[in-house]
């Protein structure tokens, strides 16, 4: 079998200087062994947990669910801040509550961090959230 040694050349631009690059001469394009990837894949459904409840799906898009271990007592509060600690959203989950729903279709694309306390101003959970809104 013969041995190509590829040798470069400056592809010259054409009058209205549009083309320009690097050709490589002597290479059998048939014998180019090329890799491809994929786009990027979307990431599973997840969750944060603590002891007291869970929060999915992270990342989110246009809303984020709760789910309690047990029924809230008194007044549970969902906050969310931007990377600046400026608080952009604040809900109050009624007592009783299970499982509860939270809009995100105001708030753009980025990461932020959530605080879940309750009427003792306990931290029920402290995460960061990635929103991935369309």
């Amino acid at each position: 079998m013969k041995q190509i040694i590829p040798s470069y050349t400056q592809a010259k631009a054409s009058p209205s200087g549009r083309f320009g690059g690097v050709v490589i001469l002597g290479l059998d394009p048939a014998n180019l062994k090329l890799a491809y990837s994929k786009g990027p894949q979307k990431q599973p459904i997840s969750s944060v947990e603590s002891e007291t409840l869970r929060l999915y799906p992270n990342p989110a898009s246009d809303i984020v669910n709760l789910i309690f271990n047990s029924e809230t007592e008194g007044n549970t509060v969902f906050e969310l801040y931007d990377i600046s600690s400026r608080k952009l959203l604040m809900q109050n989950i009624p007592p009783k509550t299970i499982e509860y729903t939270i809009s995100l279709i105001n708030i753009k694309s980025g990461i932020y961090y959530c605080r879940i306390s309750n009427n003792n101003n306990n931290v029920l959970l402290k995460s960061k959230l990635i929103i991935t809104n369309k």
